[in-house]
């Protein structure tokens, strides 16, 4: 969705209270990028310690590896 990839956290709370379970998982499982990044990746990435705590309190899974995970790793140490 363009509100989580955008972090536009109003948007962001009411796309994420208008879904069901399902389709809220679904959602937060989405790639939103050629790196495989869900939107919890993007926020971190963004620094966007909001948009953070809306996804983690709609359960966004934080096991996720995105495709650059271990590059960004090895660059960062």
């Amino acid at each position: 969705s363009n509100a989580i990839a955008t972090g536009d956290l109003t948007a962001m709370r009411s796309l994420l209270a208008s879904l069901d379970e399902q389709a809220r998982e679904a959602l937060l499982c989405q790639q939103l990028d050629s790196a495989g990044s869900t939107a919890l990746h993007l926020a971190a990435a963004k620094g966007d310690v909001s948009a953070i705590h809306i996804l983690l309190d709609a359960k966004a899974p934080v096991e996720m590896v995105c495709h650059q995970a271990s590059r960004y790793h090895f660059e960062t140490y």
